[in-house]
């Protein structure tokens, strides 16, 4: 996260660095949102997209 804050304050331009940098940056999200999931034993995917349980099975 701080390279990408010192790549967007720097002067230089390189739009081949820039997609490296968010690649990289995906590839440490989805580690450790998979990381997230797993240890709170939650199935793989993106949850805000699961349709929610009825009021009445929430306890």
């Amino acid at each position: 996260m701080l390279e990408t804050e010192r790549f967007l304050r720097g002067a230089a331009r390189d739009p081949e660095a820039w997609r490296a940098l968010l690649e990289r940056q995906r590839a440490a999200r989805t580690g450790y949102c998979t990381a997230v999931r797993e240890d709170l034993t939650l199935p793989a995917g993106p949850g805000a997209r699961r349709p929610l349980p009825p009021v009445s099975d929430i306890r």
